[in-house]
Parts: structure tokens; C-alpha cells; sequence
């Protein structure tokens, strides 16, 4: 019985920004890793001509993320924190909020596993 090669097709994410008034709420799908972190640092440079105070980052699609992925989002909200915002991260699997747990970087992560529609969540901080 022969193994099965490693896949060599790329990883994927989707980025999806929507801004209602002061609200940016980001959602991800697929994989957040080193290799797919380009798609959300290029959305990420968007938020910076944005007038939000607050920002949702739905996490519920997220399949995997690996720790450069967690760094990147500990790093969104050192950005937003320094423009005055508030981050919320929802929906995170408990595979997923292990890996931002584990990569916190001496931030306080609390993580609510919800949805972006229930904003009553506790915040990245």
C-alpha cells in the first residue's frame, strides 16, 4: 500500500470586510497560515481609511490557523488598540482558540464562541 502524497495545492482564505458605520466586522474562511496571510493583510490595509472604533473578527468559517496566523491577529489588535478600537474576536473553534490562546503573546484573550450577528461578546484585549 503506497502512502498518500502530500498535497501541494496552496492554502486558502477568504476575506470578507463590511463596514457599517463605526463597525468593521472582518470574516475569515479557510485557512490562516503563513502561506495565506497576504489576503488579510491586504484587507487589513483598507481598515486604516476607515472611520470604525470598532472592529468583529468572525472566525466562525476559519478551518485552521497556525501561529504566524495567531500573530497576525494579535498584531490586528495592537493596531486597532493604538487607533483607539476595540477588537472582538467570535465564532473561534475550540482548535482555533487554542492556537490564539497558546500564540497570545502576553495579550488577555478572551474568546466568545458565537457568531458576528451576537456582538454581546467578550473583547480581544
Amino acid at each position: 500500500m503506497s502512502a498518500h502524497p502530500k498535497s501541494t495545492e496552496p492554502d486558502w482564505l477568504r476575506v470578507e470586510l463590511r463596514i457599517e458605520g463605526q463597525t468593521c466586522t472582518i470574516i475569515l474562511s479557510g485557512d490562516l497560515c503563513g502561506t495565506s496571510i497576504s489576503a488579510l493583510e491586504t484587507q487589513v490595509d483598507q481598515l486604516g481609511s476607515s472611520p470604525w472604533t470598532e472592529v468583529i473578527v468572525d472566525l466562525e468559517r476559519l478551518a485552521t490557523i497556525d501561529g504566524i496566523g495567531a500573530n497576525v491577529l494579535v498584531g490586528l489588535n495592537y493596531y486597532i488598540d493604538a487607533r483607539g478600537g476595540q477588537m472582538t474576536v467570535v465564532g473561534a473553534s475550540a482548535p482555533v482558540a487554542a492556537a490564539l490562546r497558546n500564540c497570545n503573546d502576553g495579550v488577555d484573550l478572551r474568546l466568545e464562541n458565537a457568531t458576528a450577528a451576537d456582538v454581546e461578546c467578550l473583547p480581544f484585549v
